[in-house]
């Protein structure tokens, strides 16, 4: 092993079969587990036949590298009517830490005479989705291209070959995997020997796996130390009887991050997604989005291309386990409720984010127009109580006896009316649909109002003209119509 364990807690238990497990980091308040290894390890562990020993570690250090999320939220039209629905799309736009930082990682693969029948054929189905791993995260598509980062191949027995140099062809590295044919004795020193060679300055990755104990070759221990003191990051895999001291001595440190020992074949396929999942470094995982809409707007027909949602009255909570390079988004209908408010609105104007890694996403807030919703109003000019007819006179009523009208069309529930003075503060109201005034224009007074019997419910004096408005349940405003008052006679 080499260097020195810091900035992290290790929990290491050791059971007879030398399985290892890793908790980091903590906190004061929370350990933080390292969910891609630990609780795959820990369903399968088997402790019978030995003593579990566990040490605990915890020194300073600094944040590790981290990949980047972005938010957007979308709307699928900018104006509705009243009632209407407006389609809206929440965004999530991953870059696994890979994106920024490309590495070139060497597959160095047993294919020893032990490693004939099944055991080769874990072997390849578990480095062929190690490659897929990468090749996805490059640059969020599985399409044989890996962007940036590359990977190689190179296989031991009695001797080490370059099966596949250096390259982003996903596709030719599995087919240098899958072409492996098993024969010969183990020299694993030789096989990291020639992966390290073909190294140039970049980040410097290497996967070590075996079945055996070398036997031939190169010395491992110093083949290993050299290439760790490279600077080469090491994992090392053993299957089944191994040298545990070998293989730890392989790997880089921490062990519990590095090194890996199995009795079964089917755990390979996991842990060489594991290691894939470690070099890639996530743009985020056990993400939490929680999208809360107004209260003018219902929630309707919810979807989601990745995790799980759930509703809960007026609020979403989208949960996704891992984001990589990848788009993930949330889609639902937000429907407007016809007895709400119109005007212009922001339909979901509050969406938190939260995942393990503490990136922080912040989302636009576009708005909808929603029309229609607004209460009607009238000023209707009517008779005097002495039943005489209208004159009209320059848009005028000379008279100023008014009726005043309002209504909600969308509900047909009752609206308020008011009354503004058009050359002053004065306001007055509300008044019911159906109400009788009598207006007068005195621009000298103050504006006042007095109820007056018979057939009239008011008679009110303002210093221009009347501008009325209906006012609905929800709060909803009219357009204004204008009563234009005659002046006071001379």
């Amino acid at each position: 092993m080499a260097g020195e364990t810091s900035g992290r807690v290790e929990v290491r238990l050791r059971s007879a079969l030398c399985r290892r497990v890793h908790i980091d980091p903590i906190t004061e308040e929370m350990f933080a587990v390292n969910l891609r290894r630990t609780d795959r390890l820990l369903q399968r562990i088997g402790v019978g036949g030995g003593a579990i020993v566990v040490s605990l570690v915890l020194a300073a250090g600094s944040a590790s590298a981290a990949g980047t999320v972005t938010g957007d939220k979308t709307l699928g039209t900018d104006s509705i009517n009243c009632g209407g629905t407006v389609p809206v799309t929440v965004t999530l736009n991953g870059q696994a830490e890979i994106i920024e930082n490309p590495v070139d990682v060497m597959l160095v693969l047993d294919r020893s005479g032990s490693m004939s029948g099944s055991p080769l054929g874990a072997l390849k189905n578990g480095a062929s989705k190690f490659v897929d791993v990468i090749d996805e995260a490059s640059d969020g598509a599985l399409d044989g291209v890996i962007d940036g980062s590359r990977v190689g191949v190179v296989s031991f027995a009695s001797g080490a070959t370059l099966d596949q140099s250096l390259t982003g062809d996903a596709v030719a590295v599995k087919a240098a995997i899958n072409a492996l044919v098993a024969s010969g004795l183990t020299a694993i020193g030789d096989g990291i020997n020639l992966g390290q060679a073909q190294y140039g300055s970049g980040d410097n990755k290497m996967i070590v796996f075996t079945d055996g104990v070398a036997n031939t070759g190169a010395d491992t221990s110093t083949a290993a130390a050299d290439a760790r003191a490279a600077g080469t990051e090491i994992w090392a895999i053993g299957l089944g009887s191994v040298n545990a001291a070998q293989i730890n001595n392989i790997a880089s440190d921490p062990d519990s991050e590095h090194a890996f020992i199995t009795p079964s074949e089917s755990e390979l396929e996991s842990i060489f997604e594991g290691i894939g999942a470690d070099i890639v470094v996530p743009a985020a995982s056990n993400i939490e989005l929680v999208d809360t809409v107004d209260s003018n707007f219902s929630i309707a027909n919810v979807s989601a291309s990745k995790g799980t949602t759930s509703v809960s009255g007026d609020q979403i909570t989208w949960n996704i386990d891992k984001l990589v390079t990848e788009t993930a988004t949330l889609s639902f209908d937000a429907v407007h409720d016809a007895t709400g408010l119109g005007g212009t609105l922001a339909v979901n104007p509050t969406v938190t984010y939260t995942d393990t890694e503490g990136n922080t996403v912040s989302f636009p807030n576009p708005t909808v127009d929603v029309s229609g919703c607004e209460p009607v109003v009238s000023c209707e000019p009517t008779v005097n109580p002495a039943g005489e007819t209208v004159p009209p006179a320059n848009n005028t009523n000379q008279d100023g006896f008014y009726i005043l009208g309002g209504s909600d069309p969308q509900t047909g529930s009752a609206v308020e009316i008011w009354l503004d003075d058009s050359d002053s503060s004065a306001v007055f109201g509300p008044f019911d649909p159906g109400t009788k005034i009598k207006l007068v224009q005195s621009p000298d007074e103050e504006p006042s109002i007095r109820p007056m019997r018979g057939d009239v419910d008011y008679m009110i004096k303002i210093k221009g003209d009347a501008i009325i408005t209906a006012t609905d349940s929800a709060g909803n405003v009219s357009d204004p119509v204008t009563c234009f008052v005659p002046p006071k006679p001379q």
